[in-house]
């Protein structure tokens, strides 16, 4: 049993966890639900080892536990499989399943790869990989070190039906050996089909933490947005007439490695001709932004040979249009996924692009942020401006 107790989580700008206090029994799977922004990510980082909370505790078997790093809580046998999968795209499945292991069970590996990955073998590739493969490749890397508590951040964004189906098949066997699971997740059907309890946080706190067998979509619904009448328009259709639009080209590939090739061949095109680009790639952290760097760095790349008080000014406007709440002289790793986005966003829309390229622009996002960025980009399509969305195809 794993617990936490009055877990405190304070950025200089805004508290993200208020209190929250959990219990994961043995051989369940936990869903957490929560609106962008809400502290599922900041939670799950406490608990993999990745943030250090201002305050409370954390308890295995009622006893606390002092990690500070993941490679600790590993020792402990918890492990998160991210949303972004963490590997060597450059080396093979081998290689990359030896990674902070001392010696590979190749048996249990190609049992493993049988399953999920049957046309591919430890000699692949890891970047030859599709989104989805990448991501067994990490589940499958996780596996092998017999977790016995498991975070898995947003599985279903990478995959079809099909694999979410294959790989709650194999949680649920798993389960019976007593493995708990944390499943992060958008898909509100999705956690009430597939998990045991449903854990909903709302601005920190806990707002809900029920069986999923005495929850509704309904009730689930009205705790995340207050108005159940907001869901009237399903997201699947406003994504459907947001991409039919004549002004938006979609370009979707199964493989990362082309995707990331078409980006840059976009990003190359900006500079040849006399149209004006702005860009949201796939790597919002490090290529869009960068964790070291303070709010305004990120909000005035495009600022020349201004004065402070005009890049302060320029800032906050950004901050205003993207609804963030954060000083400008706060580094960006206080930034949640969602907030960065809508500052990337903001920032990129500032310069008055005629084309804006969108990579992988719905990832990870929970129905209102999707809403609000379908609104904000159909007013940017009024002017006849054209947008290019690449995408990955589950």
């Amino acid at each position: 049993m794993l617990q936490l107790n009055n877990l405190v989580q304070k950025f200089t700008y805004k508290t993200v966890l208020d209190g929250v206090t959990l219990n994961f029994e043995e051989g369940k799977i936990y869903s957490l639900l929560g609106e962008n922004g809400a502290g599922k990510s900041t939670l799950a980082g406490i608990i993999a080892g990745d943030i250090l909370p201002s305050s409370g505790e954390i308890l295995i078997n009622q006893k606390r536990v002092n990690y500070k790093t993941p490679k600790e809580a590993i020792k402990l046998g918890i492990m998160c499989v991210h949303q972004r999968p963490l590997l060597c795209e450059q080396v093979t499945i081998k290689e990359n399943l030896l990674l902070g292991q001392k010696k590979l069970d190749t048996k249990a590996a190609n049992s493993l790869l049988n399953y999920f990955l049957p046309q591919r073998s430890l000699n692949t590739i890891a970047g030859d990989l599709t989104l989805s493969e990448q991501f067994f490749l990490s589940f499958i890397g996780i596996i092998l070190k017999e977790p016995l508590f498991l975070i898995l951040d947003e599985p279903s964004a990478l995959l079809n039906k099909s694999q979410a189906n294959r790989l709650f098949d194999y949680l649920h066997k798993k389960m019976e050996g007593g493995l708990t699971v944390l499943l992060i997740t958008h898909f509100i059907e999705e956690a009430l089909n597939e998990s045991d309890n449903i854990v909903l946080l709302k601005k920190g706190k806990v707002e809900l933490e029920k069986s999923a067998d005495k929850c509704s979509q309904s009730e689930i619904l009205k705790l995340l947005y207050d108005d159940t009448s907001k869901q009237d328009i399903t997201q699947l259709e406003e994504y459907k007439a947001f991409i039919t639009n004549k002004n938006v080209t979609l370009i979707q590939s199964e493989n990362p490695r082309a995707l990331i090739e078409k980006e840059n061949e976009l990003l190359v095109r900006n500079k040849k001709d006399n149209l004006k680009y702005g860009i949201i790639p796939s790597d919002r952290t490090f290529t869009a932004s960068d964790p070291s760097l303070t709010v305004l760095q990120i909000t005035t790349a495009h600022e020349k040979f201004a004065d402070k008080k005009s890049l302060e000014a320029a800032c906050n406007k950004i901050l205003e249009k993207a609804e963030v709440n954060i000083k400008s002289w706060e580094k960006a790793v206080n930034l949640s996924g969602g907030m960065l986005q809508r500052i990337i966003l903001e920032r990129e829309l500032s310069i008055n692009p005629d084309v804006l390229i969108l990579c992988q622009p719905f990832q990870g996002l929970d129905f209102m942020a999707c809403r609000r960025l379908i609104t904000r980009l159909n007013d940017f399509l009024q002017g006849q401006r054209k947008i290019i969305v690449l995408e990955a195809k589950k």
